[in-house]
């Protein structure tokens, strides 16, 4: 038997402790709750609850316990206003301490500005949000971006310390600019970074049938219908258009 959950991140804050100097369950509207940690479990903690779960969940029947998570909901290093993969390990190790040994993902395609549906890009492609601007900052990727570019982002996000998505901003500034001036650089660059651009060819060739139509996609949703959002796509030809994918 297994058992999913949703996880929602909980808001971070501090707010009066318990008779126990601790307070976990906040009380809620009818229907939410919300989790606050007023410290961390010690190990003899942490030793006696994972036995605890570990006895409740072999009584249940539960064989496996699985947490579906949004990506952008995922812990980041630099909070440059969208989670990211990137920093999900520890994220992943603190669940799997819960009693959980599943972890799903929820979609990743690729968003539009004012809608965050990760329902609204192919099935082709992941978000480029997700794309770890730090590396690009390094030599080996032929500093592609200028450094702190990824710490500048991450310090003007207006929802830093919120642990909330910050995704208009996440946008305009990971996607429309800092990923189109590494872009820019690499053209510019690409005659002295000779690794860097027989990858991208590779990377071209080797994916060639989806990024076609992917490029398409992109076209006929900016060029074409001018539509954030493919099924509100208007014309003689939208019908056909919506099942090239």
């Amino acid at each position: 038997m297994t058992r999913i959950y949703p996880f929602t991140a909980p808001r971070l804050g501090a707010r009066p402790a318990g008779p126990d100097g601790r307070r976990l369950i906040q009380k809620q509207p009818a229907g939410t709750a919300r989790m606050r940690f007023g410290r961390a479990l010690n190990e003899a903690e942490w030793s006696r609850y994972e036995q605890a779960v570990g006895q409740a969940k072999q009584r249940l029947g539960v064989e496996n316990l699985g947490m579906i998570t949004p990506i952008r909901s995922l812990p980041t290093p630099l909070n440059t206003g969208i989670g990211s993969l990137h920093g999900a390990l520890p994220f992943f190790g603190f669940i799997k301490r819960l009693g959980f040994n599943v972890a799903q993902v929820d979609p990743d395609g690729f968003s539009q500005v004012n809608n965050i549906s990760p329902y609204l890009g192919t099935t082709f492609s992941t978000s480029p949000l997700q794309i770890d601007l730090t590396p690009l900052e390094t030599e080996a990727w032929g500093n592609l971006l200028a450094q702190g570019t990824t710490a500048g982002i991450a310090a003007k996000n207006p929802r830093q310390h919120t642990n909330r998505v910050a995704y208009p901003y996440a946008y305009k500034q990971v996607y429309e600019t800092a990923l189109t001036q590494a872009y820019k650089t690499f053209v510019d660059k690409r005659q002295t970074l000779p690794d860097l651009d027989a990858a991208f060819a590779h990377f071209k060739q080797a994916n060639a049938e989806w990024l076609q139509r992917d490029a398409l996609f992109d076209v006929l949703n900016k060029s074409v219908y001018h539509s954030d959002d493919w099924e509100h796509w208007k014309g003689p030809n939208a019908e056909l258009d919506k099942h090239l994918f």
